[in-house]
Order: structure tokens, then sequence, then C-alpha cells
């Protein structure tokens, strides 16, 4: 039925989507084998993560307030080319990415946040309540599809290649999907919305109306 159908903006924001977690899962996965190549050290390694986990905090909040200012489609462009700028640094780095391992998980977390904030707002402008099912279910698939190929292909071509110059190709490729997912970002239009208040400062009060929320 025409009311089920997805719009084009759906499609290109379900092929940026598959770009963006093919290159993510492809560098994300070894960027850790990386760093235990670099400094074999597994704190090093958890320090990483832990400061990337609290970055995005920051970087969620600071998306949803850029939202709210601006738009979603400019918190998402940035979230994308942040994660192309950041695998960029990783490859002209090199060895340099244990010696500023903090710097980079806090870049990587702001980046990531800012993708995730911007298409979980996306998702819903570009699906309605006829589709949105559908939309889901298939953006599970092209998500599933991305995050299964990206490692698969990462491990082949490391393998391939002598000591960490496999690594230095496969951010390479990220960068170029990350890229990729930039330049089609564009075809989706931007909206100027007149609701510019942000109500974060209640969520702690629509936990406690809300206990599914909280649970949740």
């Amino acid at each position: 039925p025409p009311e089920k159908r997805l719009s084009k903006e759906a499609g290109v924001s379900l092929f940026i989507h598959f770009c963006f977690q093919f290159g993510a899962s492809m560098s994300g996965v070894f960027l850790t084998l990386y760093l235990w190549r670099l400094t074999e050290s597994m704190a090093i390694n958890g320090i990483y993560y832990a400061v990337n986990y609290i970055a995005v905090i920051f970087g969620f909040i600071a998306g949803g307030w850029l939202i709210k200012k601006k738009d979603r489609m400019v918190v998402y462009r940035i979230g994308i080319a942040m994660n192309a700028v950041f695998y960029l640094a990783v490859v002209f780095a090199g060895a340099g990415v244990a010696k500023f391992y903090l710097l980079f998980a806090i870049c990587n977390g702001i980046a990531s946040s800012f993708y995730w904030v911007g298409y979980l707002t996306l998702m819903y402008d570009v699906s309605t309540d006829a589709n949105r099912i559908r939309y889901l279910a298939i953006n599970t698939i092209t998500f599933t599809l991305g995050g299964l190929i990206g490692p698969a292909l990462a491990g082949y071509i490391i393998r391939m290649n002598d000591g960490l110059q496999g690594y230095t190709i496969v951010f390479g490729m990220a960068c170029c999907m990350f890229l990729i997912a930039s330049i089609y970002s564009m075809r989706i239009r931007s909206i100027v919305s007149h609701h510019k208040t942000y109500y974060l400062k209640f969520s702690g009060l629509l936990l406690r109306k809300q206990r599914r929320w909280t649970k949740s």
C-alpha cells in the first residue's frame, strides 16, 4: 500500500546507516587490537573505552541541545564527518595513537554520540506511523549486514598484510565509508523547527512518573 512505502529519504538514510555500520564495525573492532599491538596493555584498552563511554554521555547531551537549536541533520552530518576525521587521524598518527589514546577516546566518543543522536532523531522523521515498523525491520537488516561484513573483511585484510599495514588499510577504508555516508547525507533535507526548548532537565521527573522508562 502507498502509505507503507518508504520515501526516498528513508532509503537514503538506510544506505547511510549501512555505510556507517560497515565502517564503524570494520575499524572499531580492530582499534582495540591495534592499541594492544602498540602497547600490549589491557589497562590502556580498558581506560580507552571507559573514557570513550563517558564522552558519549556528554556528546549525547550536546548533540540533543544542538538538534533543538539547529537541526538534526546538522548534528548527523557533524557525527559522520567527525568519524571520518577520527579514523583519518588514526591513519596519520600511526604509533602516536598509543601516546594520545585519551584524546582519541574522547574524540571517538563524541563523534559516535553525535551520529547516533542525529540518527535516532532522523529515523522518526523519515518514517511514518504506517511504515515505521517496516523501516525499522529493514534498518536492522542493513545494520546487521554491515556489522557482519565489516569485521570479516577487515580481518582478512589484516591477515594478508604484514605488521601494522593491514590496520592502516582498514582504518583508511573506514574513513572512505564515512566520507560516502557524509556525501549521501546531503540528499536529506533539513527541517526548521520552532520547538527550540531543550527539556533534558525534566528527564528525572519523567522517569519518576513513567516507571517503565526507568526500568528500560
